[in-house]
């Protein structure tokens, strides 16, 4: 029995955004980078999943707001096991690092829109 009516409101959207990002940050992980093992503490792969992270999460509603450092935990969590406190300092200091060298940032909703709309019209003349 499905119920299409209903849908989840506060907490369980909060947690069913969460889960949505956090494995689609996995699944691109593990098929983009199969030696994905090795990049634990590397820069740059902490770079791409602070921006998938943040240009996914909007914490503009007040009743639905998402801590974002705890889902870089999570998803280093997915990827590499627990994390011990030293892992949670090292990646919260290196995303404050990014932060302030200004590698994180937002990207507009009109080039997100222009990227969609390029990519299906791809699909669409030469796919």
């Amino acid at each position: 029995m499905e119920f299409f009516h209903v849908s989840p409101k506060n907490a369980l959207l909060r947690n069913k955004q969460k889960n949505r990002i956090i494995a689609g940050i996995h699944a691109k992980i593990v098929d983009e980078h199969p030696d994905f093992k090795k990049l634990s503490r590397d820069l740059n792969l902490l770079n791409l999943v602070a921006n998938i992270i943040e240009n996914n999460i909007d914490n503009k509603n007040k009743k639905i707001r998402i801590d974002k450092l705890e889902i870089v935990y999570e998803v280093y969590q997915r990827l590499y096991g627990n994390l011990t406190e030293d892992d949670r300092l090292f990646y919260k200091e290196q995303i404050e690092y990014l932060l302030e060298i200004n590698k994180i940032k937002k990207i507009p909703m009109w080039k997100k829109v222009v990227k969609v709309m390029m990519n299906f019209l791809e699909k669409k003349l030469f796919g």
